[in-house]
């Protein structure tokens, strides 16, 4: 059997921080950040539970974790510690760089993001020893003190940290929330090339579903008072009607 090398460019890729660059930086606000990160660490859930990504996962959750602390601006480091940098320390120098400040300040003023609670979360998946139980309630607390308020992000937790329970339908619309995420919202994201290769390769992508990233945020939304059920918006548009109910009621009623 030929190797399948679609893999092979994942230990080159992501060696240092493309989203938070200083040439970037200025084009997000303090909400794209709290919610990059947020997404980063499902993302990054669920390459370690899927065999092809998983090595590729720890080798980032290491590197993410390497300087210790998130005390000091990296732009040598991932984007999940560039990201994790500015959400813990809002109003520090880096942050001052991002756009919308003064929408910023009040958004800074309301996070409570525990680093202790995130370097538990990294620490697991880099030693591999990091259980379903855990990151279900480690990412219900993380969701809370980011102030997570996009009803998509929130469904996305709840699946993806129930990963190894879902159908391959629930598994497919995971992937492809994510990858409405990155391709309107974090177009620069190192991780959106390892994604859409796992995509690609399992047949991951929704390709008929509607945007729920769209529908939830709309394009070039900034920092403001946000709601949005385009999660549960684009099930009901997704394909035929008899697969996107069975997926939103599996979503709803089976997962806690």
């Amino acid at each position: 059997m030929e190797e399948d090398n679609s893999f092979s460019f994942i230990k080159e890729n992501c060696n240092e921080s493309k989203m938070f660059r200083n040439a970037s930086i200025s084009q997000l606000t303090l909400r794209d950040t709290v919610d990059s990160v947020f997404l980063n660490l499902l993302t990054l859930y669920l390459f370690s539970k899927e065999f092809e990504t998983a090595p590729f996962a720890q080798d980032y959750a290491h590197r993410t974790m390497m300087y210790g602390n998130f005390t000091l601006p990296r732009v040598g480091g991932t984007d999940l510690y560039q990201g994790l940098h500015i959400i813990l320390n809002p109003t520090g120098p880096t942050a001052q760089n991002l756009k919308a400040p003064d929408q910023n300040l009040v958004l800074a003023k309301q996070l409570r993001t525990n680093a202790k609670l995130v370097k538990q979360f990294l620490i697991g998946i880099t030693d591999g020893t990091l259980d379903r139980i855990t990151a279900i309630r480690l990412m219900y607390r993380i969701e809370g003190q980011m102030g997570i308020d996009i009803s998509n992000y929130k469904s996305l937790r709840r699946l993806i940290t129930d990963w190894e329970n879902l159908s391959t339908t629930q598994r497919q619309l995971c992937v492809t929330r994510l990858l409405q995420y990155y391709h309107l919202r974090g177009k620069r994201s190192e991780l959106l090339p390892v994604l859409e290769v796992l995509a690609r390769n399992k047949g991951m992508e929704m390709t008929q579903a509607g945007n729920a990233e769209l529908a939830a945020v709309g394009a070039g939304a900034i920092v403001g008072s946000r709601s949005g059920n385009g999660f549960l918006a684009g099930i009901a548009k997704a394909g035929a009607a008899g697969l996107a109910g069975y997926a939103l009621g599996r979503a709803i009623h089976s997962v806690k």
